[in-house]
């Protein structure tokens, strides 16, 4: 899920893209920096916060770290020099804070919604896909808190991984002023990165 843009200079174009991992065995270490001609894959670290991290790596890549979290919270108190443990710690924290509280744009309130209406088989199925977890696949939420609070704590653990649920969340608070490309392929190498933009690469 991770893919970086490219920086622009007189000469040429250039883009970093961290890759992410799924989720591995053992948690995959940063590798070193790949480089085409007009962009630059940059590995992340593959735990369970490869996701955060790869969007870290290329939001510091665009000096657009304060532009994404204003999307957050308008007065967090953070500037653009945090560092990439601490970047993960409060995205993953502020995030499962706004789905608690219901705060999150009807995400959470939706996505409960659209469970319900899913027989069993479909259900569970749509559960494994996403999240994987056992307190979820045994039986539905019967509340709209209780779904809320068990989202909120797998968004808040750092050992899991992100989804397709963690992305649609973000892009609600994002819209326009940071938008979010994910990939399972590389661009060629004439591709135009857009400007204020994050690239990820699923691998």
């Amino acid at each position: 899920k991770e893919l970086e843009k490219p920086k622009e200079s007189k000469q040429s174009k250039e883009s970093e893209k961290p890759k992410e991992s799924k989720q591995p065995e053992h948690p995959k270490q940063p590798e070193k920096t790949k480089e085409s001609n007009t962009y630059t894959i940059v590995d992340v670290e593959g735990d369970g916060s490869c996701f955060y991290r790869a969007i870290y790596v290329s939001l510091k890549n665009q000096n657009n770290i304060m532009k994404f979290i204003k999307c957050l919270h308008q007065r967090s108190g953070l500037k653009e020099t945090i560092k990439e443990n601490d970047f993960v710690n409060w995205v993953r924290e502020n995030l499962g804070n706004k789905t608690l509280s219901g705060k999150d744009n009807d995400i959470s309130k939706n996505t409960y919604n659209y469970l319900k209406t899913l027989q069993p088989e479909d259900y569970k199925q749509y559960i494994t896909e996403t999240w994987n977890l056992p307190i979820l696949k045994q039986n539905k939420p019967k509340t709209q808190k209780e779904f809320k609070t068990i989202i909120s704590d797998y968004i808040k653990d750092n050992s899991q991984y992100a989804n397709q649920y963690d992305t649609e969340l973000l892009k609600s608070f994002c819209g326009d002023t940071i938008k979010f490309k994910i990939s399972n392929n590389l661009p060629k190498t004439d591709y135009e990165f857009d400007k204020d933009t994050v690239y990820l690469l699923r691998i």
